[in-house]
């Protein structure tokens, strides 16, 4: 059995919780959110350990991979902690709000040996497997330009209303969250991924 803990039980946590609950031989054993309630509410009908702070479920828990969605300017905090205790560690994305801190997980991730994913997942859904696809294969010609739009509401669901803001933070993490999907595109054209 594989032992998740998961910090961060808002919008994307429930999301990533209801997918390991579809997984055979993996088990939420430890939650952690600061709104302790919100915890408790996702392990309703498991035996998972719940822990009012990130911090206190990496220095307690017995988990074998650690999954953090939180809002990212605190991913490369708990991420470079939780490298410290366990082998797998999945952050939900972006990675980090600075190349600074994302480099600063990768040295991490290589001193302490932890395979590390980040949740760029979307480019393994049929849709866009199936676009690469046509684009790679050039029968409808050379891939010239693209016009993308986002048709998803706008996003409501982070801790205290943080993705709404218009600081730093959250104006970066709109860049490196919705616009990464447009990056992945135009390199897919170019043929460098």
């Amino acid at each position: 059995m594989i032992k998740v803990g998961l910090i961060g039980c808002g919008y994307m946590g429930t999301m990533h919780a209801n997918c390991y609950k579809n997984i055979d031989g993996v088990e939420i054993v430890a939650l952690a959110d600061i709104r302790r309630e919100t915890a408790e509410k996702l392990a309703e009908g498991t035996d998972a350990v719940i822990y009012g702070d990130g911090h206190e479920l990496i220095d307690n828990a017995d988990v074998d991979i650690i999954d953090i969605c939180l809002p990212t300017y605190i991913h490369a905090e708990y991420a470079m902690a939780a490298m410290e205790k366990v082998k797998y560690l999945f952050v939900e994305k972006p990675v980090a709000l600075t190349e600074e801190q994302g480099a600063q997980m990768l040295a991490k991730a290589e001193e302490t040996g932890t395979y590390v994913q980040i949740g760029q997942v979307i480019r393994f859904w049929d849709e866009y497997v199936k676009l690469a696809e046509i684009v790679a294969s050039g029968k409808m010609g050379k891939f010239v330009n693209a016009n993308f739009r986002r048709i998803s509401p706008t996003p409501t669901w982070g801790w205290n209303d943080w993705l709404r803001k218009y600081d730093s933070r959250a104006v970066r993490h709109r860049i490196c969250t919705f616009m990464i999907w447009t990056m992945f595109f135009r390199c897919l054209a170019s043929r460098t991924v």
